[in-house]
């Protein structure tokens, strides 16, 4: 009967793996692009004149709204 040590010491033996950093890669992917995320997306939109002031005769005008207790 032949010997059968080095055929169970090869299946013994610790796998080697193969990922990428350890099966981390997706974590890593995700964490580099949150990051990318927040350089280059701005966080506040640049600001604009909604409305402008009108001119003339007439441009202020004021309401007055009376309320009973």
């Amino acid at each position: 009967m032949p010997d059968a040590t080095p055929v169970l010491d090869e299946l013994r033996r610790e796998p080697r793996n193969p990922h990428v950093l350890g099966g981390f890669g997706p974590l890593v992917v995700g964490i580099v692009l949150v990051v990318l995320m927040v350089i280059l997306v701005p966080s506040v939109a640049p600001e604009r004149i909604v409305e402008r002031p009108v001119e003339g005769p007439g441009a202020v005008t004021t309401t007055t709204v009376e309320v009973e207790p």
